[in-house]
């Protein structure tokens, strides 16, 4: 009997709503965890049925005198894929905003905020969808959701029933390069504020991106400072036209400058900088707040990131001559310049360092060009602290990562969204989805070294690894033309690399497929470089002399070779690019049980000297010193990585004026407020007319490890700067470019 009740039940059920029908008769199953109907950005609340039911014609119905562009209803046509018809003829009516008559007191107060209901008509009725924002870019967030809950099957689209409630934890989520087709993903941010056009931007379409990407900053680079009323009062004029257009984020900007003023500048302060600075900030936040008081002020400090040795000392000097206005936010990279993680303890604390209250904006440098894993590292509570993270540049499948995380850090799962990132690249086709994956991983697992591998092995499986990701490009290329989403976004050049032989560089570009295949011979012969550490048991004396029996026992390393990351095109001959001649240069290691010795002999066309500017800067240093900007000059730079992660690692700068640098990075502890790595660090020069001694030594216990036993592997990377240009030591091995990359350091085996 309860078996009868319950199929009566059923039939009665199913006769009510006859249109729809189960999900999994329209969704092919082809990813892990039900991931095929999954939703990215994730919402905040989601309840869905698994049925669905057929979209046919489709109506729209905008509340009266609704002030969004035609965007929405042209998009809504395309999700059709049918011009859009009148209620009356209409299969599925879809209501937006106002005209939805919805209550949304439930909602958080964000513009971004939105209610999405779609539901089934009962036989005889019209199926309903209603997309009820709190503003139209919240309709149109809705719509970006909905796109991702039609599937198609035998040329009829369905849409999956429920219901999602919905508003994302970062305010602003963008690019500093931001693409048009980033608003699917809900990306509303471009860090320099291009107001709405007043046609579209791209002739061709309709479609107002920029209407949507409405937030953005009034940037102005403080290089040099020009902090008069009468200069202040002429830069507002500028801010003032952004402000009439729409911007409401004004950025004041001192990244990589140095203390260079105006000359009415220098004048009213007497040549100080942190005072003119000072007086800056309060003028121009006093100026910028008149013209709103909902105005969102930020500032970003010369040192850019947390862990900078320069921080408080900074923060001091700029405090002494009073607070500033609690309101302002940092704009920082947060604790490095490329920071692998951001804790939300250190934007705190660096916030607290200044005596600020505003939320930071973080200028996202990690993930590049040439990066295809998804976003991680970022606490899950970092909004809290921060009101926009958005990245300067990244791939289709970082980009779409990101915004994931942006709309929903707690939920937020790198595996997962990666996943859909490549289901969405590969819109949403088994066949594409399968082997795109394929390839991501492969080259995710593969192009970085997990540790310090030997030479030969580290040729073999970079010559392995490229023949295979070719195979599987071959295979993928004719495969990524049948997705539209692809060919939008361009993935076959973006994985491959540019097509013109001359073409540009990004940053990280070099990790490209074709970069890797056309410098293969150059690795060949330079990648992965590695040496012995000799032992001994007399300690040299650091006097740049070299003269103790230990440095004749120690053998040499491979010679410093010319970088390769801004070529464009591969050396002909690979050792073309190696210093030698009058400039060769020559490195040694020696250790004993407490210390790691370094000695290079290297020899110049003209003896290193210290330009005007370099004296200036370091006015009041005396040598041996720590200074900032110590790599201006010429120097010789030392990465050592103790621990064999390529994740943390060290960096001591020695220069020919006895200044130097150290620093700690890939650290991330609370409490370290920018506070410097102070090693037991000695060095020495010593210059001849046409060659050079460098000499150095580091104590084991300040590297924060226990003495290396024999047949341990560290990391090292070695470069000697000049003025204008760089020496190498270690080969690149994804050929990204920067000396911060613990993936090309070289290897170094102590005896």
């Amino acid at each position: 009997m309860l078996a009868q009740a319950q199929t009566i039940l059923l039939l009665v059920a199913l006769s009510a709503r006859a249109a729809t029908m189960p999900l999994t008769q329209v969704v092919p199953d082809y990813m892990d965890g039900d991931l095929e109907t999954a939703i990215t950005p994730t919402p905040q609340e989601a309840r869905l049925a698994d049925t669905v039911f057929p979209l046919g014609k489709v109506a729209l119905v905008k509340p009266e005198g609704y002030r969004a562009p035609d965007t929405l209803a042209a998009e809504l046509s395309k999700l059709a894929d049918a011009e859009l018809v009148k209620t009356e003829d209409a299969t599925t009516v879809v209501t937006i905003g106002a005209a939805a008559g919805k209550d949304l007191s439930g909602l958080p107060p964000s513009e971004d905020a939105y209610l999405l209901q779609a539901t089934a008509g009962k036989p005889g009725q019209k199926n309903t969808i209603i997309l009820a924002g709190r503003a139209p870019a919240a309709d149109f967030w809705a719509l970006a959701t909905l796109r991702q809950m039609v599937f198609e099957k035998e040329g009829v689209r369905y849409v999956r029933e429920g219901t999602i409630t919905d508003f994302p934890r970062f305010t602003y989520r963008g690019n500093k390069r931001p693409k048009p087709w980033e608003w699917r993903y809900k990306a509303n941010y471009g860090w320099f504020f291009q107001p709405p056009a007043e046609k579209p931007r791209r002739p061709d379409t309709n479609f107002r991106w920029d209407y949507f990407r409405s937030h953005g900053a009034w940037v102005r680079h403080g290089d040099p400072l020009a902090a008069t009323d009468e200069e202040m009062d002429k830069l507002l004029a500028s801010a003032r036209d952004a402000y009439a257009a729409g911007c409401r984020e004004f950025v004041l900007k001192f990244d990589d400058t140095g203390s260079k003023l105006s000359d009415a500048t220098k004048a009213q302060f007497g040549g100080d900088f942190y005072r003119a600075l000072h007086h800056y900030l309060l003028g121009m936040h006093h100026r910028l707040k008149a013209l709103d008081a909902a105005n969102r002020i930020f500032f970003m400090p010369r040192p850019y990131w947390y862990n900078s040795f320069e921080t408080a000392a900074y923060a001091k000097a700029l405090l002494a001559h009073g607070p500033l206005p609690e309101d302002i936010g940092l704009s920082v990279c947060g604790p490095e310049v490329l920071s692998r993680v951001i804790p939300t303890a250190c934007l705190r604390e660096y916030r607290e360092v200044f005596g600020l209250k505003g939320k930071a904006q973080i200028y996202d440098n990690f993930g590049r060009g040439g990066d295809y894993f998804a976003c991680g590292g970022r606490d899950p509570d970092l909004w809290e602290e921060v009101c926009c993270l958005f990245p300067e540049r990244g791939t289709p499948v970082t980009r779409i990562s990101v915004y994931d995380y942006l709309w929903n850090p707690e939920a937020y799962d790198p595996k997962r969204s990666l996943q859909l990132a490549i289901r969405e690249l590969a819109s949403r086709k088994p066949e594409v989805y399968a082997p795109l994956l394929d390839y991501v991983r492969l080259y995710n697992e593969r192009h970085h070294p997990s540790g310090y591998i030997a030479q030969a092995e580290a040729a073999k499986l970079f010559r392995e690894t490229n023949v295979a990701l070719k195979a599987k490009y071959d295979t993928l290329v004719p495969l990524l033309a049948t997705s539209p989403m692809a060919v939008e976004v361009n993935l076959a050049d973006e994985l491959w690399g540019s097509r013109s032989p001359q073409g540009s560089l990004e940053f990280g570009e070099h990790a490209r497929l074709r970069r890797r295949l056309d410098f293969e011979p150059y690795m060949a012969r330079h990648g992965w470089q590695e040496a012995r550490v000799a032992q001994t048991a007399e300690a040299p004396t650091i006097d740049g002399r070299l003269d103790e029996p230990a440095w004749g026992r120690a053998p040499e390393f491979a010679r410093f070779v010319q970088p390769v990351w801004g070529m464009k095109t591969p050396p002909q001959d690979p050792d073309a690019l190696l210093f030698g001649g009058e400039e060769a240069t020559r490195l040694r290691l020696v250790r004993t049980d407490t210390h790691l010795y370094l000695g290079i002999e290297f020899g110049y066309k003209e003896k290193p000297t210290l330009p005007n500017w370099a004296t200036k800067l370091w006015e009041g240093l005396s040598p041996g010193e720590q200074g900032n900007y110590a790599w201006r000059v010429p120097c010789f730079e030392l990465f050592l990585d103790p621990r064999g992660r390529r994740e943390d690692y060290y960096q001591v700068i020695s220069n020919v004026a006895g200044i130097w640098l150290s620093r700690h990075f890939g650290v991330y502890e609370p409490g370290r407020r920018g506070e410097p790595w102070r090693p037991d660090y000695k060095f020495a020069f010593a210059l001849g007319e046409k060659e050079g001694v460098f000499e150095a030594a580091i104590p084991f216990a300040d590297l924060g490890a226990p003495a290396p036993r024999r047949g341990e592997a560290w990391g090292l990377q070695c470069f000697r700067s000049k003025v204008g240009a760089f020496g190498l030591f270690s080969g690149v091995y994804d050929l990204c470019g920067g000396d911060h990359t613990p993936s090309q350091f070289g290897r170094i085996v102590f005896e």
